[in-house]
């Protein structure tokens, strides 16, 4: 009988001696090693370092960074994309119209004050005219960036809009004016030459007691074409009682006081500026958290493991 060692390889001869059941060779017994079969293979090690995971996980993570990469470029382009004012021939015409204003006589029942209540604060106010006004929105203040420190959620006139009409929306000179938004006050410049009638720019502080409106004039955005009727007015609320802010009756005046006070009844986006762009600026930065929470994700797996 012949029979292979499994530890020392020997062949058994029919010449040697010992045991049947041991290795005349190593002195091993047979049927107490495991046997090596030709197709057995050595059990995969787990990894033993954090340099074995990290080339583990380099193709997933090549992967996360170039889309990192890409979403965040993406997101950077559509933020300066979609607050690009639009081509003046794509202006409704209904914005080529100077906004219409009607004083309310002292005599009219339509002057008496009236109250209204938002976050638990009592506002009173004062009608001065009816209103209403077309417009192409070229700014307004950011209450949650940190040049308007007055305004937030909760505070009753919260996004102020900045907007421009007739002669000036009737070409592209628009588009070489700057215009930027403070809490209160909307700054325009222009290079000397350019075409532009301060006139027909106005920068409206809007209050309502209708949460819809609210909603619609937290989403408007700078490119926005904006349908706006209610009233002037003048308003204070019960934590202040001595102060009324007071609105201007005329386009052609400037300085503190030149904005209007609007109490909104109906405000309406009648044409989106830019909706391309605000789709992928939407989508482009919630996939770029996503992926940001994968790569974290998969760098905890790498130093956890």
């Amino acid at each position: 009988m012949t029979e292979t060692c499994p530890r020392c390889q020997y062949i058994r001869l029919p010449a040697d001696k010992g045991p049947a059941w041991q290795c005349p060779n190593c002195g091993i017994a047979y049927n107490k090693q495991p046997k090596a079969t030709p197709n057995t293979q050595p059990p995969e090690q787990a990894p033993s370092s954090f340099l074995d995971l990290e080339v583990r996980y380099r193709p997933l993570n090549r992967k996360l960074y170039l889309f990192i990469i890409l979403f965040s470029g993406l997101t950077l382009f559509s933020a300066f994309k979609k607050n690009n004012l639009i081509d003046a021939s794509l202006i409704l015409s209904e914005l080529t119209q100077e906004p219409t204003q009607e004083l309310i006589s002292s005599r009219s029942p339509y002057a008496e004050p009236y109250n209204f209540r938002y976050m638990d604060i009592q506002y009173q106010v004062k009608p001065i005219a009816n209103y209403e006004l077309w417009g192409l929105v070229v700014s307004h203040n950011d209450i949650d960036g940190i040049s308007d420190t007055y305004h937030d959620e909760t505070s009753v006139d919260t996004k102020d809009l900045c907007v421009i009409w007739g002669e000036n929306i009737l070409n592209n000179n628009f588009h070489a004016v700057s215009f930027s938004s403070g809490a209160w006050t909307c700054y325009f410049e222009y290079p000397h030459g350019t075409a532009f009638n301060a006139n027909q720019l106005s920068n409206n502080h809007i209050i309502t007691d209708n949460d819809a409106i609210r909603e619609t004039l937290a989403q408007i955005q700078i490119g926005d074409q904006i349908h706006i009727e209610g009233e002037l007015v003048s308003y204070q609320d019960e934590r202040h009682p001595e102060y009324w802010r007071a609105s201007s009756t005329t386009r052609t005046d400037g300085g503190n006081g030149a904005c209007e006070v609007i109490f909104a009844n109906t405000l309406d986006v009648i044409a989106v500026g830019n909706p391309l762009w605000r789709f992928v600026y939407d989508w482009s930065w919630k996939i770029l958290i996503i992926l940001l929470i994968a790569k974290t994700t998969v760098f905890i797996r790498e130093v956890t493991q």
